[in-house]
Formats: C-alpha cells, structure tokens, sequence
C-alpha cells in the first residue's frame, strides 16, 4: 500500500549535496515558502532552483510531479519526486532540481500533485535585480 505523505514545508535554494551521516548541506539558501525572494538579475537567462519538500507520514514508493508556475498558470518549469516513504521514521525529503525561464518579476507557484490530486502548493517571490546583502552593515 502507499500514501502520500504530508508535506510541511518547502526549503529553496540553489543547490544541494548528501553528507556523511544522511546529513544535508544546502549551498545557496534562499528562504522556506512563502517567504523566499529569488533576485534575478537578467530575467533572458534561466533561473536554477532546489527544492527540497519536508513532510511526515506516508508510506510506500511515491512517484509525484511538482510543478512551478507563474501568475498566470504557465508551467515554468516540472519534475517528478520519486522515493519510498519508511513510516518508521520521523520525517521525509523529498527533492529535484529545476531549471526554468522566468519572463518576468512576480509570483511563483509550487505545486505537488500525486494521482491527480493536490498534496502541496506554496508560493516564493522572484524580483529582477541584485539582492540586498544578506549580512548586516
């Protein structure tokens, strides 16, 4: 039997890479959604994104399609989440990468979808420009 599980949060970044000790590191955090603004400062060049999706529960192997889109429903950009799902552990990650092209400044939509059905949707912000530093002064 498989079930979804339930997916809490969505960490952006650029890129990510397993450690020793099934440890994450995470290489060029932008935020968790919704409160994520990607700068980009040429919007003709594509934008590359990792999604890492957090949950609990479920079980069995999962095979979902994840979606970005932007504010008038276009599909920038796709992958399919693939793994199986231990119930005996506290929590899942579930991650892809993804390399679009973003036309303009606005909102983008995440959406996980399993056998047609919505498990997932959260939003981040992409804006043209360079991003103000991330350090204080």
């Amino acid at each position: 039997m498989t079930k979804f599980p339930k997916i809490d949060n969505c960490i952006v970044c650029e890129d990510a890479r397993i450690e020793l000790g099934s440890k994450i590191s995470l290489m060029g955090f932008f935020g968790i959604c919704p409160y994520v603004n990607i700068f980009v400062r040429d919007l003709s060049q594509r934008v590359s994104v990792m999604l890492m999706f957090l949950g609990r529960g479920g079980m069995g192997e999962i095979s979902a399609t994840a979606n970005i889109l932007d504010e008038d429903k276009t599909v920038l950009g796709t992958a399919i989440l693939r793994g199986v799902v231990d119930p005996e552990r506290d929590n899942i990650i579930l991650g892809s990468q993804f390399s679009m092209a973003v036309p303009r400044e606005g909102k983008c939509t995440i959406q996980v979808i399993d056998s047609g059905k919505l498990q997932y949707e959260n939003s981040f912000i992409v804006r043209k420009g360079i991003p103000p530093s991330a350090l204080p002064h």
